[in-house]
């Protein structure tokens, strides 16, 4: 196929020229009304081809033009109204031909010298008041880390106090079985209670050097933190290992002390300002 315009050779399934980008056919496709098909002439224009000479077309008015109606029974379409005009706007003096108003000039800001520009007002931050308890006391806990409970605590104990049996039996079982014989007397009992006592001092000072939480404590999901909330190093807790023998040695008051205290800390607690906290 050749183009009946350009000249320019052509595709048979083209409609259009690819060089100059007129129509290879004949007008374009008409929409009829109704149920009539989609009809598109494609015979050429037979003057034009003979003459080579493209018939001028009457130009088309796109104001004036209408869409025709896409149905033949128009009774059940519905119109929708023309929206109302809104307000005219005011005609300018350029189409009066009026003189326009002068112009009115901004306000000059007053200039500011930096040396006299006042001080902005801020609000000054308020001081950090202490806790105060039901008692009207104030607290020695800073953070918001709940104390261990007593019965949690004794539990934690109990499971430290069985790793020294345990650590014991491992010495003392041998020994029976090698054919030794333990006489208690009181000499023996003292110093056997000082053994113990050492070899718990020891247990306790190992994972304080240590830095990590002693088997019962990790058993019972407890931790030490200190007053502020904050994970406690090694020196603070080597101090509560003797703050804890000071608790003990006191007959036990020391560890009696937290079921009367209003936050429920022991003597180790105050001196060495950490506590057991459960939970991550």
């Amino acid at each position: 196929m050749v183009c009946p315009h350009c000249h320019y050779p052509q595709l048979e399934e083209d409609h259009r020229c690819t060089h100059c980008g007129r129509r290879l056919g004949g007008p374009l496709p008409v929409f009829q009304s109704g149920a009539a098909a989609l009809a598109v002439e494609m015979v050429p224009d037979a003057a034009a081809t003979a003459t080579g000479v493209k018939p001028r077309r009457k130009p088309v008015d796109f104001r004036r033009a209408r869409q025709q109606s896409l149905f033949e029974d128009t009774s059940k379409v519905i119109a929708f109204p023309t929206p109302l005009a809104g307000p005219r706007p005011a005609p300018s003096p350029r189409t009066t031909g009026e003189t326009p108003p002068p112009a009115r000039r901004a306000p000059r800001r007053p200039r500011v010298d930096p040396d006299t520009q006042p001080m902005l007002d801020f609000s000054l931050p308020q001081p950090n008041t202490p806790r105060m308890l039901d008692t009207q006391v104030e607290a020695s806990i800073y953070c918001d880390y709940r104390v261990a409970t007593y019965p949690h605590r004794l539990c934690a104990a109990a499971v430290d106090g069985c790793v020294l049996v345990f650590a014991a039996a491992l010495f003392g079982v041998p020994f029976t079985l090698l054919g030794g014989v333990m006489v208690w007397n009181p000499v023996t009992v003292v110093l056997a209670a000082g053994v113990v006592t050492l070899l718990a001092i020891a247990y306790g000072a190992f994972w304080a050097v240590v830095g990590r939480e002693t088997p019962g404590r990790r058993a019972t999901g407890l931790r030490l933190v200190n007053f502020e909330g904050q994970p406690v190093e090694w020196p603070q807790r080597l101090g509560r290992v003797g703050a804890l023998c000071i608790s003990v040695f006191a007959v036990g008051a020391g560890l009696l002390w937290a079921l009367v205290d209003e936050e429920q800390l022991a003597w180790q607690d105050h001196m060495s300002k950490s506590f057991p906290t459960a939970g991550e």
